[in-house]
C-alpha cells in the first residue's frame, strides 16, 4: 500500500482522493481512490496484476460466470438482430466461448483477446478491426489497469456501436462484492458519468440498460424507435423467452462453419 492520499484518476486524470484500503490477493494492502470529476472508483496503481492472472484469466470466486455467458449470449443476438448487425467483435473474449454461441446462431462474429487465447473460436480471431457494426466488451473494463488509453484504442476503431458490461460504481463501500478482492483482477468501476463523458470524449451517444450494460453509438446510427424496442426486448422476462426461443431453433452456423474450413 502507498501512502498517497491522491493520485491522478487512470481515466479523465482529474486529482482523485483516498476513500478506502482494502486486502488484495489476501496479502496486499491496496488504497481504493474515488475522483470528484468522473465519479468513478480506482484501485492505486496495480502492482499486482501478474500475480493475479498467473493462473488464469477468471476471477476464481466469480461462480457466475458460465451462467453469464449465457444471458450475454440473449442480449448480443438481440442487439445484433435488431441493428442488423453484419460484423461484430467480441473484445477480451477470454475463451471465445460467447463468440462460438453467436457465430452457431450464424451471427458473424470473431474474437481478440490479448490476455488469452479463445479456444472455442480460435479460427475466428481477428486483428483487423474495420468496418465492425458491433463491438462487445462484457466484464472488461473493470479490468483495464490504463483505462484512458485502452478505451482510446476501442474508440478509434470506430465501429458504430460499442456494447459493455460492468456493474456501474455508484458510491458504494467497502463491502461491494464487485470489489472482487481474492481475485485483484478488478481495478476500475466505472459511474454513469464517467460513461457518459467517454461517449462525448468520441462523439456517440450512450444508452444505459439495468445497472450493468451500457449501449455506445454513432449519432444516426440507431433511432429512438429502435432504443425502446431494445429497452423492452433487454426486460428480464423477455429476455427469458428469448433464452427459450434459443435453445428451440436449430444452430444451423455449426454446419455453415464447417462447410466455410472443408473447402
Amino acid at each position: 500500500m502507498n501512502n498517497n492520499k491522491s493520485l491522478n484518476c487512470r481515466l479523465c486524470k482529474e486529482e482523485a482522493n483516498l476513500v478506502f484500503n482494502k486486502k488484495i490477493l489476501n496479502k496486499f494492502l491496496v488504497n481504493y481512490y474515488k475522483c470528484p470529476k468522473c465519479e468513478s472508483l480506482q484501485t492505486e496503481k496495480p502492482y499486482w496484476l501478474d500475480e493475479a492472472y498467473s493462473k488464469s484469466n477468471l476471477c476464481e470466486d466469480d461462480l457466475g460466470a458460465a451462467y453469464r455467458t449465457l444471458r450475454n449470449h440473449e442480449k448480443v443476438f438481440i442487439l445484433s438482430k435488431i441493428l442488423k448487425v453484419n460484423k461484430g467483435l467480441d473484445w477480451g473474449s477470454g475463451d471465445g466461448l460467447l463468440c462460438r454461441l453467436l457465430r452457431d446462431y450464424e451471427l458473424n462474429f470473431f474474437s481478440s483477446d490479448k490476455y488469452s487465447l479463445p479456444k472455442y473460436s480460435s479460427k475466428f480471431l481477428i486483428s483487423d478491426f474495420n468496418n465492425l457494426d458491433l463491438i462487445v466488451s462484457l466484464e472488461v473494463f473493470e479490468h483495464m489497469s490504463e483505462p484512458n488509453s485502452e478505451i482510446d484504442f476501442l474508440f478509434k476503431q470506430k465501429p458504430n456501436s460499442i456494447f459493455i458490461s460492468t456493474l456501474f460504481y455508484n458510491n458504494n463501500e467497502k463491502n461491494w462484492h464487485y470489489l472482487h478482492p481474492d481475485s485483484g483482477m478488478h481495478i476500475f468501476f466505472y459511474s454513469k458519468k464517467s460513461l457518459k463523458m467517454i461517449a462525448k470524449k468520441y462523439d456517440y451517444n450512450v444508452c444505459f440498460f439495468d445497472n450493468q450494460y451500457a449501449l455506445f453509438y454513432k449519432e444516426g446510427y440507431i433511432s429512438n424507435i429502435k432504443l425502446k424496442i431494445l429497452k423492452l426486448f433487454f426486460n428480464k422476462y423477455v429476455t427469458k423467452l428469448i433464452r427459450i426461443y434459443l435453445t428451440i431453433i436449430p444452430a444451423k452456423g455449426i454446419e455453415k462453419d464447417k462447410k466455410y474450413f472443408s473447402k
